[in-house]
């Protein structure tokens, strides 16, 4: 099945590309995709405890189950300001 996986901040920089079109076998969930980008990039590996995770909008956990056609965000932890 295609997902996108969209990259923001040092994910960016890393795979230096915005985004990414792949196909993963049905049933894959977010942490399979992110493991499977790890092998391309290594530099990510460092990164997976602290990765937010987002499908379709909707922030989820690495062990969820992807959908065909589904938006896959891979982000830095998120800090607010005073």
């Amino acid at each position: 099945m295609e997902v996108q996986v969209r990259f923001f901040a040092r994910y960016r920089e890393l795979v230096g590309s915005g985004s990414l079109a792949l196909d993963v076998p049905s049933g894959s969930t977010a942490a399979d995709v992110f493991d499977s980008l790890a092998e391309r990039y290594p530099a990510l590996r460092e990164m997976r405890q602290s990765t937010l995770m987002a499908m379709n909008e909707e922030f989820v956990r690495p062990e969820t189950r992807l959908v065909e056609g589904a938006e896959l965000v891979l982000m830095p932890p998120v800090s607010g300001g005073a």
